[in-house]
């Protein structure tokens, strides 16, 4: 992306968010992100974003300037600091330390169009309604389009399927050992889950400016992940 916008220099300030979702073969959950994108966990009906915004609005909320609920309208809210394309190098958030899904555990990636438009508690409501993958994201992109619409929705969601089932006798105890051991690998083996929001659009024809230049860039910058 970057390569073609200084091969044509009507594209410059093309650029897009991304979130990504790697589940490994032991179950382990990986994630990474650049731009304001995120990324949600559902786990026991409490909604948790994992993913923190490469945001100018996101600096004001760490610095205590402003509050979660004045930043839903802050004039600022669709500055992002950090974006794929507009660079030769970028810097990206890889998460801390990998987690293990739970039983009926559910994840949410989704772009700003959605994350812009609905509160923390209807997005709870909405993924906590069904069981069905399909289903949650319809609804969810309804009902931002509902609130507004004003921006591209892109919605992935995940449903850890994997439940514990009552076990009255031993062998019933057996016959589900030997069945999950057979059918676990099988469902979560190496699902790597790539989302690149905002097909390849402007920053500035979206209404997002991004604050970082090419040259304001490190080569050099570094990732780590600490396991």
């Amino acid at each position: 992306m970057y390569k073609k916008a200084v091969e044509d220099r009507s594209l410059k300030g093309m650029g897009t968010t991304i979130v990504l979702l790697m589940i490994d073969n032991q179950g382990k959950v990986y994630y990474a992100h650049v731009g304001d994108s995120r990324i949600y966990l559902l786990q026991g009906g409490h909604l948790k974003q994992l993913t923190k915004d490469h945001s100018y609005v996101q600096t004001l909320i760490d610095g205590g300037i402003i509050n979660e609920e004045q930043a839903e309208s802050h004039p600022g809210r669709n500055r992002i600091l950090r974006a794929v394309g507009i660079a030769n190098d970028v810097e990206v958030e890889i998460s801390p330390a990998p987690f293990c899904l739970s039983p009926s555990d559910k994840i949410l990636m989704c772009s700003d169009g959605l994350s812009g438009m609905l509160k923390s508690n209807v997005i709870t409501e909405i993924l906590s309604m069904d069981s069905d993958p399909q289903t949650i994201a319809n609804n969810l992109i309804g009902a931002a389009l509902k609130a507004g619409g004003h921006d591209n929705i892109t919605v992935q969601v995940i449903v850890n399927a994997i439940t514990e089932p009552s076990l009255t006798t031993a062998a019933d105890n057996s016959q589900y050992l030997k069945k999950r051991k057979s059918i676990v690998p099988k469902i979560i083996i190496s699902i790597i889950i790539v989302m690149v929001v905002a097909t390849v659009s402007y920053l500035f024809a979206n209404g997002k400016k991004s604050d970082l230049q090419p040259n304001d860039l490190n080569d050099n910058t570094s990732v780590q992940r600490n396991c």
